[in-house]
């Protein structure tokens, strides 16, 4: 993988750390709202921590196979927060993280698909071929 980071806003390393902390904790969001009112049963708290473990492994799966020498895939979800912001916090807070879900979601597919293909390099290159098409659409010309 490529050791050089891409060059993007402060603002979008923050929205790519509060993406992954919410993708990878959201499970734990149920239980927790629910002990606020009544007694969660230890079997669902252990549940929760399952569901963080499998969402961990399947961002460590799509890190892996979405990767390449020149381009990692962190480094590609800067790409996308930089790309859909759009200057105002708010507005880009509404838009930036709903991006990253989606994209996190297609390289889960692209990846999966290049497994069944036998081709697992290819996930690399179709996602280059996804951020290019973030990239090109960005929020600021």
């Amino acid at each position: 993988m490529a050791n050089t980071r891409v060059k993007v806003s402060g603002s979008a390393h923050i929205y790519t750390w509060l993406f992954a902390a919410i993708l990878s904790i959201w499970p734990l969001a149920i239980p927790m709202l629910a002990a606020r009112h009544s007694f969660v049963p230890p079997s669902t708290w252990v549940n929760a921590f399952i569901a963080v473990v499998v969402i961990q492994a399947i961002f460590w799966y799509v890190r892996v196979r979405c990767s390449d020498q020149n381009l990692s895939y962190w480094n590609g979800l800067l790409i996308v927060s930089a790309s859909m912001s759009t200057g105002w916090v708010q507005m880009s807070f509404l838009i930036v993280l709903p991006s990253l879900l989606v994209v996190f979601l297609a390289s889960l597919l692209l990846a999966a698909y290049a497994e069944v293909r036998r081709v697992p390099e290819e996930a690399a290159t179709r996602f280059q071929s996804l951020l290019r098409w973030f990239y090109t659409n960005r929020m600021r010309q």
